[in-house]
Order: structure tokens, then sequence, then C-alpha cells
């Protein structure tokens, strides 16, 4: 099936089904931080992150369907992604589709040209997407105890 998964930039009328999507039982299990995230919490993290000038946070669609999102935010020499797919449409190569096509705008818009991400080891759906898109493991480390699969995608640094 070929499918062009279409960006835009995403703004505040995203904020709810963003938090529908992070408080998927199934995001919670594979997020670094497992509880489920409050309304005002969130509305004020959300607001905060498309405000960054710094955060390149964007949002997959398929024809007029959101299906997933992605943000960007600089970490040392790499953008550090992440991401989240709409649940009902895990399984469906949009992870996949939506990270080659937000490395190719983050490339194309000069914000960045290496990008690096942590995955729980235990995540293999996801490493698989990452994978697919043209990421590499380069190491592992614990984040907040949590093991780690740290990914790249990108030119190697002199």
């Amino acid at each position: 099936m070929t499918r062009t998964v279409e960006l835009r930039r995403a703004r505040p009328e995203d904020s709810d089904i963003l938090l529908q999507w992070a408080n998927d039982p199934e995001t919670r299990r594979q997020s670094f931080r497992t509880d489920p995230i409050a309304l005002e919490e969130h509305r004020r993290w959300f607001a905060e992150k498309i405000r960054e000038p710094h955060v390149l946070f964007l949002i997959g669609m398929d024809q007029d369907t959101a299906v997933g999102t992605l943000r960007f935010e600089p970490d040392g020499d790499a953008a550090l992604v992440n991401i989240t797919i709409d649940p009902f449409r895990r399984g469906r190569g949009y992870g996949s589709d939506l990270l080659r096509a937000g490395v190719r705008f983050a490339v194309e818009q000069d914000y960045a040209r290496r990008f690096r991400a942590l995955v729980k080891a235990t995540n293999v759906h996801s490493m698989k997407c990452f994978f697919n898109a043209g990421f590499s493991k380069v190491g592992e480390q614990f984040v907040a105890g949590i093991p780690v699969v740290v990914l790249s995608h990108g030119p190697a640094t002199d």
C-alpha cells in the first residue's frame, strides 16, 4: 500500500486528541512516565511546546485525518525525536511513514541533520518503526532506571 503522510504544524485545537492518544493504556505503558496525564497538566505542557521556537511539533495527516504526532527538540548535536501514533492506526506503517516524512521535513527546514531517539528496550514495535525509517541502534542506557535503546539517524559526526 502506497500512501503519503502529510505534515502540518501542531495547533491549539490538536490538544485534546493528543491527550487521548497519550493516555491510551499501551502508550502509557511504553512511556517513561506510566501514570495517566491530567487534562490541565497536558494543556499547559502542550501550549508551551507549540509556542517554543526551538521545538518542531508536527501532526501527521492521512488525507484529512490525524494519524500521529512527531516532536523534535534540540539534544546536543541532534534533535531528540518523540512520536505517538493514533492507537486505532497502530500496526499499519504510519509510524515509519511519519518518521521518514518528519526527518525529511526537519532537514529541509534546516532544523536538524542528525536525529536521536530513546526507546524502552521492551518496546519492540517502536524500535521496528524506527529501524524501518532508517534509524540505527547506537547504544543502550538507563533513563530513570529504565533500560532504553538509543537510536540515531543522519550523518556521523567527525
